[in-house]
């Protein structure tokens, strides 16, 4: 019966303007919760390693990388999973998410 609860409230939030940006204003809240709280631990674990930096210079590395790991132009198949909408299968909260709506997507999606 709840199943059927979650079923029907996400086919109401397709119908319902105001429901649908109340849900996308709790999911760009909870995203960006999600991106303090990841960056944190990240930086936590690079100290503990004996690796300090902020998350500014987390993000900047990151996509330093990327950019290097992406010269050639073309995308590897994590990318094109995303770019096409995929959905991790362990991000059971993400499955409803606009992957676009993080503003670090290189940090939220690429993992290292």
């Amino acid at each position: 019966m709840s199943k059927e609860n979650v079923k029907k409230f996400f086919s109401e939030i397709e119908k319902d303007a105001e429901l649908k940006e109340k849900y996308s204003d709790t999911m760009k809240a909870f995203s960006k919760e999600s991106e303090t709280i990841f960056e944190q631990k990240l930086m936590k674990l690079g100290k503990d390693a004996g690796f300090n930096f902020t998350a500014d210079e987390l993000f900047e590395a990151h996509k330093e990388i990327m950019d290097e790991a992406h010269e050639n132009g073309e995308l590897d198949l994590n990318d094109l999973k995303n770019a096409a909408g995929g959905i991790d299968e362990s991000d059971k909260l993400g499955m409803y998410t606009s992957r676009s709506s993080c503003p670090r997507t290189l940090i939220r999606h690429h993992c290292w």
